[in-house]
C-alpha cells in the first residue's frame, strides 16, 4: 500500500512538471523576451559544481505556500547567487527569473534559460515594460518568479541591502486581483575567507511568505518586504560575525577589529567581485536606487568650495 503512495505521488510529481513545462513553452511562444531552454538543464548542473566548494546552510521560517503563485524577492551580492537560491528552493518551488539581457546569447545565459527566464535591458523603457507584461503573465498562468528587486549586486561596503524598487509589490498586486500571490523574501549572506574574495560558508534564509491582496498599496507593502529583509539580514550577520575569528563580543554587539583589515581592501575586493562577472559595471551603478540622503548629497555636491561649511543632517555629513 505504502509503495502504491509513493508510485502515486511520482506521477503527480510529473504531471505537474509537465503542465509546468507547457505553461513555460506557451509563455515563450507568446513573449519574444522569454526564454525556456530545458534541454540546457546539464549546463546548470556542471554550474552548480561552483558552490559545492564552500558549505551552504539553509532555513525556513515556516512552510513555503503550495497554494498560489510565489515572487521570490531575493537580495543580490555576487556571482553566485543565482546558484545558491537554485540550491536552496529547488525541493519546494520551482520558479523563472528577471535577469538583465548581457549574458543573453552567452554560455553563462544559457544557465539561466534552464529553469526559464525573462531578459530586460533596464536601460530601455519599452524593455522594462515588456518584462513587467511578461512576468504578469507567467504569475497569472500559476507559476512562480525570482526576482532581485535591489536591481543590482549590493558591493556597498556597511549597508545590509540596497533599497528595494516597488516595482515588485505593484506587478504582485495586479497579479492578485486574479490569482493567490505570495512575496516570499529570501535572504542570503556570506562569509568570506579572510582578506580574501573567496567564498568560505553561505547561508539562506527564506521568510515567512507575505499574502498579497489587490487593496494593497505598493509603497506599504515594499515597505513590509524592506523590514523583513533588514531584519533577516542583521540575524545573518550577527551569526556570521559569531563565527568570525577574531571578533570582539561586548555584550550584545559584535565587534571586528578595523585594524586586520588591510587598507584598500574593500575596493580591491569589489574589483575581484566584479571580475567574476562580465558586464559594463558603471552601467550598472546607475539600476540602484539612489536615496533621498545620497540624491541631497550629491545635488549639493555641486556647490562645495575650498570654503565650504560641513553641516550634519541625520547623522549623516554634508556640505554648503
Amino acid at each position: 500500500m505504502a509503495e502504491s503512495k509513493s508510485e502515486t505521488g511520482w506521477i503527480q510529481r510529473r504531471k505537474s512538471n509537465s503542465n509546468r513545462r507547457k505553461l513555460l513553452f506557451n509563455i515563450q511562444t507568446e513573449h519574444s523576451n522569454f526564454s525556456y531552454k530545458p534541454w540546457a538543464m546539464p549546463i546548470l548542473k556542471v554550474s552548480s559544481f561552483f558552490i559545492r566548494s564552500f558549505k551552504t546552510t539553509v532555513s525556513f521560517e515556516s512552510q513555503v505556500p503550495t497554494d498560489g503563485s510565489l515572487v521570490f524577492s531575493i537580495n543580490h551580492q555576487n556571482f553566485y547567487d543565482s546558484l545558491v537560491v537554485g540550491f536552496a528552493l529547488d525541493r519546494v518551488s520551482c520558479f523563472t527569473c528577471l535577469a538583465g539581457d548581457e549574458p543573453r546569447g552567452k554560455l553563462q545565459g544559457l544557465s539561466f534559460e534552464a529553469r526559464g527566464v525573462v531578459w530586460i535591458n533596464r536601460a530601455d523603457p519599452d524593455s522594462r515594460k515588456a518584462s513587467t507584461e511578461t512576468l504578469l503573465a507567467l504569475l497569472k498562468a500559476g507559476l512562480s518568479i525570482g526576482w532581485s528587486p535591489e536591481g543590482t549586486w549590493n558591493t556597498t561596503e556597511n549597508r545590509l541591502m540596497l533599497p528595494i524598487a516597488r516595482g515588485m509589490a505593484r506587478l504582485a498586486i495586479e497579479a492578485a486581483r486574479t490569482t493567490k500571490v505570495y512575496i516570499v523574501p529570501v535572504c542570503m549572506d556570506y562569509q568570506y575567507k579572510e582578506n580574501s574574495y573567496k567564498v568560505k560558508r553561505a547561508s539562506v534564509r527564506v521568510c515567512k511568505a507575505i499574502q498579497v491582496s489587490p487593496e494593497m498599496q505598493a509603497d506599504k507593502l515594499t515597505e513590509e518586504v524592506e523590514t523583513v529583509c533588514w531584519t533577516t539580514r542583521w540575524l545573518q550577520m550577527e551569526e556570521r560575525m559569531k563565527r568570525t575569528p577574531g571578533c570582539i563580543v561586548q555584550g550584545s554587539d559584535y565587534i571586528y577589529p578595523r585594524a586586520s583589515i588591510p587598507v584598500g581592501f574593500w575596493n580591491w575586493f569589489v574589483d575581484k567581485l566584479h571580475g567574476q562577472y562580465k558586464v559594463d559595471w558603471t552601467a550598472e551603478a546607475s539600476y540602484r536606487i539612489i536615496t533621498p540622503e545620497e540624491r541631497l548629497q550629491n545635488e549639493m555636491q555641486k556647490y562645495i568650495n575650498p570654503g565650504a561649511i560641513q553641516m550634519t543632517v541625520g547623522g549623516k555629513e554634508y556640505f554648503r
